[in-house]
């Protein structure tokens, strides 16, 4: 979802250009439970870029951004070539509104 709000179109830049993304690493701390009924707000952010590699931070609250911190998460994913599934450079034209 992060991808698709940032306009990513996963699925023409698979039948296009033959690249696909692919989650290497997931991490997800649990701080403090949600309850039955709770609003939650759900971020997630750009933490980190190499060449064929992305980081992004996510984070869920309780009610607000000033509310409880409920879950800290971090997912890992690479850009690969959909053909080989080898790393392949991750266009800057992907990213750079959240490089500036």
């Amino acid at each position: 979802e992060w991808l698709r709000a940032l306009g990513v179109d996963q699925v023409a830049l698979m039948q296009e250009e033959r690249r696909i993304f692919v989650v290497t690493e997931t991490n997800a701390q649990f701080l403090v439970p949600a309850r039955f009924n709770d609003e939650i707000v759900v971020t997630a952010g750009l933490s980190g870029l190499t060449r064929a590699t992305f980081d992004i931070e996510q984070n869920i609250y309780r009610d607000s951004l000033d509310g409880d911190l409920l879950l800290k998460g971090s997912v890992r994913a690479a850009y690969l070539n959909a053909d080989t599934l080898r790393p392949t450079r991750v266009p800057k034209s992907i990213f750079e509104e959240k490089l500036s």
